[in-house]
């Protein structure tokens, strides 16, 4: 149960963490369609965030992974993705 506990605090402490990066860097590189940029991505953040729960019962369902393997996976997925935040490279637009 501890383990199961730290995988929900973990899941929900990362959970769209990186979001802000790209919305800022999106503005920052078309500063005169700030609000088109800041709409679409933070829909697209909206959209595929929402698919995240359908995901994790999905493979919660797959008796070889179970519930602390489908959040395992999740919380995996949120450090997979903070390092790949970390690795973006900040270039100005030519």
């Amino acid at each position: 149960m501890p383990l199961f506990a730290l995988l929900c605090f973990a899941t929900g402490g990362l959970m769209n963490m990186a979001n802000p990066i790209g919305v800022a860097l999106g503005q920052e590189r078309f500063p005169k369609e700030a609000s088109l940029i800041s709409g679409v991505l933070m829909g697209l953040a909206w959209t595929l965030g929402a698919l995240a729960p359908w995901t994790v019962g999905q493979l919660a369902t797959i008796p070889a992974i179970g519930i602390v393997g489908a959040l395992a996976t999740l919380g995996t997925a949120n450090i997979l993705a903070c390092l790949l935040t970390f690795a973006l490279v900040d270039q100005k637009p030519a």
